[in-house]
């Protein structure tokens, strides 16, 4: 099954102005009982920029690092695909003082389907990116102990993915643990261009060994 990468454009040929959103919290008091994203679903805020423009997909980075935020249209569509466990939360969104319907979708990542043993990983120089040597992944306690151990001249980087044979045909995948974030299929791809969704950047991955 081919996958492709999306993110939010920062094209500001596309969206007119970067960064397109603010994201703050209307409750100063955050309790810090609470994890990052639960506090953002239950009093963060999106301010869309006048001087961008309110697309499908918007920008999250400024507070997110997983999931995406879409409009209405952009949900609707989705559900006529097959996505890994998920929620959506109604994100309470302004733009040029007007009120608009925005959601945070949160999806479980896929990271438990990798199939490590036949999966390629390497050590890179972080200057040059040249390779180091390759490496033998276990499983993610193993990735994460790899890359707390080495420099910050080296990092480790995956030319080929394998999954298990337990891995269900999703249209929408991320590995967040392992830093690859909102793979689509070919499928949903050709929808979203068809719709015309807007705030989008698809570009091809080569991830996945055959």
């Amino acid at each position: 099954m081919k996958y492709y990468s999306l993110t939010n454009t920062t094209d500001v040929k596309k969206i007119l102005f970067y960064p397109q959103t603010d994201i703050f919290y209307e409750n100063l008091a955050i309790d810090n009982n609470n994890n990052y994203y639960k506090n953002f679903v239950d009093n963060g805020r999106i301010k869309i920029n006048n001087n961008s423009l309110a697309t499908n997909l918007l920008d999250s980075s400024p507070v997110l690092s997983k999931g995406l935020v879409i409009d209405e249209k952009f949900k609707e569509l989705l559900s006529e695909f097959t996505l890994p466990t998920h929620k959506y939360y109604k994100i309470p969104t302004t733009y040029k003082n007007k009120k608009l319907t925005f959601f945070w979708l949160n999806f479980v990542n896929s990271t438990r389907h990798l199939d490590f043993n036949n999966s390629y990983f390497k050590i890179i120089n972080s200057i040059d990116y040249s390779v180091i040597g390759d490496l033998k992944i276990k499983s993610i306690d193993f990735y994460n102990r790899v890359n707390k151990s080495i420099s910050f001249e080296e990092q480790t980087k995956i030319f080929k993915l394998s999954m298990k044979d337990s891995f269900p045909k999703l249209d929408l995948i991320s590995f967040n643990e392992i830093n690859i974030k909102n793979l689509i299929s070919e499928k949903l791809k050709k929808r979203l261009e068809e719709e015309n969704i807007t705030g989008i950047e698809v570009s091809e991955t080569n991830l996945f060994k055959k």
